[in-house]
C-alpha cells in the first residue's frame, strides 16, 4: 500500500505543489475527507492519499522503535505522526450513490482505552522526535456514545470517558476491574500532557440514528 501511496505523488504537477505553501490544519485536511469510510483500514488509506496530494512524503503502519505509527508523513523538514481509529454503529443508507451499511460495533469501553492508548504512544514518539514533530490521534464515529457524557459515573472505564469537552490528564485507571477480561486491558495509561476533548462535525447525513458523524482530533507537540 506505501508504494500505492506514493505513486500518487508522480500524478500530480510540481506547479500544484507549491501553491500549498499556507497548508489547511490538520482537522480540515481531515475534514475536507467528506466521505464515509468501510473500514479503519479504508480511513487510513484515505487521509493517507490524501496528505500526498499535499505534499507529503507518506508511509502507513511505520515502525518507530518499539511503537507503529499508523500514518507517518515528512514535508519540510517536519514531520506528523497520526493514530487513526474508526467506530460505528449501525447505519445502512445511499451516500453519493453508494450504499452504505455499518455494522454496531460496540465495545466502546475498550475502543476508549485504545484511543487513549494511542495518545500515550504518540506523547512518547514526538517527545523523542522533538522539536520537529507533531503527532495527532484521532476518532471518527456515528456512534453518540462516544462524544455524549453518560449519566452513569460509576461505569469500570469512567476514567477512560472521552465526551465532549472533558480533560484529559494524568494516571488512568480501571475501575474495580475483574481480572482475566481482555489481555492488559486493566494496565493503567499515563497522559503528560493535559488536553480539552473537542468533538467536531464531520459528516452529517440527516437527522435520523447514527446520520451524524463527527471527530475527536487530539493534537500532540
Amino acid at each position: 500500500m506505501d508504494d500505492l501511496i506514493q505513486a500518487l505523488v508522480v500524478k500530480i504537477p510540481a506547479i500544484e505543489l507549491s501553491k500549498q505553501a499556507d497548508d489547511p490544519d490538520f482537522t480540515t485536511v481531515v475534514k475536507s475527507l467528506a466521505v464515509i469510510p468501510i473500514s479503519q483500514v479504508d480511513l487510513r488509506d484515505k487521509l493517507a492519499a490524501s496528505l500526498v496530494t499535499r505534499g507529503y512524503k507518506v508511509n502507513t503502519n511505520r515502525d518507530l522503535g518499539l511503537a507503529k505509527i499508523d500514518i507517518w508523513a515528512e514535508k519540510g523538514g517536519e514531520a506528523i505522526a497520526i493514530e487513526v481509529r474508526y467506530k460505528t454503529a449501525l447505519l445502512r443508507t445511499i451516500y453519493n450513490g453508494k450504499s452504505i451499511d455499518l455494522k454496531n460495533q460496540g465495545a466502546q469501553d475498550i475502543a476508549r482505552y485504545d484511543y487513549l492508548k494511542d495518545l500515550q504512544k504518540l506523547e512518547t514518539v514526538v517527545t523523542q522526535r522533538q522539536p520537529n514533530t507533531k503527532g495527532y490521534a484521532m476518532l471518527i464515529t456515528n456512534d453518540h456514545n462516544y462524544w455524549k457524557e453518560s449519566t452513569r459515573v460509576t461505569s469500570v472505564d469512567e476514567a477512560f470517558r472521552i465526551y465532549q469537552g472533558r480533560v484529559v490528564h494524568g494516571e488512568l485507571s480501571w475501575k474495580d476491574a475483574s481480572g482475566g477480561t481482555i489481555e492488559n486491558r486493566e494496565e493503567s495509561i499515563s497522559i503528560n500532557g493535559l488536553y480539552r476533548l473537542k468533538w467536531e462535525p464531520f459528516l452529517i447525513l440527516g437527522t435520523g440514528k447514527n446520520e451524524t458523524f463527527q471527530v475527536l482530533i487530539v493534537e500532540v507537540g
